[in-house]
C-alpha cells in the first residue's frame, strides 16, 4: 500500500496501527472459524 506522506507517518506510530490492525483481523478469522465450528 502506497502512502504519498510516508514520511510524515512517524514509523512507531505506523507499526503500532498495523500490528494493531493485524491483530483485529487474526480475532475475525478465529471467530469466524469458531462459528462454523460450533454450526456443523
Amino acid at each position: 500500500m502506497f502512502l504519498p506522506d510516508f514520511s510524515v507517518v512517524p514509523a512507531a506510530g505506523l507499526d503500532m496501527f498495523l500490528t494493531c490492525k493485524s491483530s483485529m483481523h487474526i480475532i475475525a478469522w478465529f471467530w469466524l472459524i469458531v462459528v462454523v465450528a460450533l454450526c456443523r
